[in-house]
């Protein structure tokens, strides 16, 4: 059975994390995300279900996983220290896809996390809830 895509909604740790930045955007500079704080090789799972689009690197996101999901959805996972899926992939939400770290730029290990509807950044905390 394949996976289902789904709109993301569901914490893409499985641990709380600490958000150390939110989104930022327009005046004064851009963040189209959120820092979550972790310990190095945390499990990073997918907020929903859909198909992996890209898996890479560059200087700035270090290693990265790139999964679209229904309605225009996407989603990013940055700074990982280890990627666990391949382009093309079917996942499940909440399937392990990578695993934390500080790769790229970055000072400290943590998730980098987006949410995108048609390419277009929206804040994560108004799709997934934080656990406690």
């Amino acid at each position: 059975m394949g996976a289902v895509a789904t709109i993301p909604s569901v914490w893409p740790l499985t641990e709380s994390g600490v958000i150390t930045q939110g989104l930022l955007q327009g005046v004064g500079g851009q963040h189209p995300g959120l820092d979550i704080a972790v310990s190095t090789d945390s499990y990073i799972r997918a907020a929903g279900g859909g198909r992996v689009v890209e898996v890479g690197t560059d200087e700035v996101y270090g290693l990265f996983v790139v999964i679209e999901h229904r309605e225009g959805y996407s989603t990013v996972y940055a700074h990982t220290s280890a990627q666990m899926v391949e382009q093309g992939q079917q996942v499940r939400e909440r399937e392990v896809i990578a695993l934390s770290g500080s790769s790229g730029q970055s000072t400290a290990p943590h998730l980098h996390f987006e949410v995108h509807l048609n390419g277009n950044p929206v804040d994560p905390l108004t799709m997934v809830e934080q656990p406690n």
